[in-house]
């Protein structure tokens, strides 16, 4: 079974999607659902853990013994029992939880996910799809460079991915004002080209590898734009934003691609259909979303659901 983290405030989404696809399962608590194994790509759920396993516990120390039999490292999903999850954490291998900013200062480990549902049963997976049992990276702030906090969402979405774009590289951002994945994205190093009728703000196309223009994002036509990025964080509707990344597709050059997604009104569950059915894909609904997911494509990606969590 896959036991399906829900984003706090979504869960509504997250079983619409369930209904949607006929995917019966098991609420348990309120953001953790229980499905089969075999259940299709899904963009809701912010965390899923892979083979879990319901077990039952006599005490404290047989719990610890059952994780560390499937895995070193072990992180709680705060359900129930939280005193006696603690006292069984206390006595597997240490994990660090601090903030970081991004990129990662090292790579994040593999961590199996573990909660009780009462006082003797475990429900544990070894494996998880994200590296955090709750599905949410601790990013550390920044509240002084970026303009909005809408930069978590590339830092999530390369986090994710385990892949930036490089020196050397170009990257298109469309839709760039006021300028937060802007900023991000010249961390990296790459040539950052932006944009958006409006203006970057805090001095960020003062930034040397950012190149902005102020004109209309979807004027632009891959023909006549080489990129190696094509990334946006634009308010549009689903349907539009569809059509011009199919544009990109079908021109060929431009082979990764982080684009939010956002909803307005009700959730349009065909477009997200339409966006999990391109190769080499994912469709994910991030921590730092709000009512919208991120498309995410890249070279690396194999097939449409995101595996099991392992640091390249």
């Amino acid at each position: 079974m896959q036991i399906l983290v829900a984003a706090p405030g979504f869960e509504d989404k997250l079983l619409a999607e369930l209904a949607i696809h006929g995917i019966s399962h098991e609420r348990i608590g309120d953001l953790l659902f229980e499905v089969a194994d075999d259940c299709p790509p899904l963009s809701w759920p912010i965390n899923q853990w892979l083979n879990a396993e319901r077990l039952p516990i006599d005490s404290i120390g047989h719990a610890a013994k059952l994780l560390r039999e499937r895995g070193p490292y072990w992180q709680c999903f705060e359900l129930n029992h939280l005193r006696r999850c603690q006292l069984i954490q206390d006595k597997l291998l240490k994990v660090k939880n601090k903030e970081f900013a991004y990129p990662p200062p090292k790579a994040l480990k593999p961590m199996g996910a573990y909660c009780l549902i009462d006082e003797n049963t475990l429900l544990c997976a070894a494996a998880c799809t994200r590296p955090f049992a709750s599905g949410i990276i601790p990013f550390e702030q920044d509240r002084v460079n970026p303009p909005a906090r809408a930069y978590l969402k590339i830092w999530e979405a390369l986090t994710l991915l385990q892949h930036a774009p490089q020196t050397g590289e170009k990257v298109l951002e469309l839709g760039a004002a006021p300028g937060a994945w802007t900023w991000c994205l010249a961390k990296t190093g790459a040539e950052v080209h932006s944009v958006d009728r409006a203006e970057l703000e805090n001095g960020i196309d003062q930034l040397a590898n950012v190149h902005h223009r102020q004109c209309d994002a979807f004027a632009l036509k891959p023909e006549d734009e080489m990129a190696d990025w094509l990334c946006s964080d634009l308010i549009c509707y689903p349907e539009r934003l569809i059509e011009m990344i199919q544009e990109w597709l079908e021109h060929g050059h431009c082979l990764n691609y982080i684009i939010t997604i956002k909803f307005q009104g009700e959730t349009d569950f065909e477009a997200i259909k339409q966006l999990q059915a391109i190769p080499n894909s994912w469709l994910v609904h991030l921590f730092n979303n709000k009512h919208e997911v991120c498309f995410i494509k890249h070279p690396s990606i194999s097939g449409n659901s995101m595996p099991a969590w392992a640091p390249v």
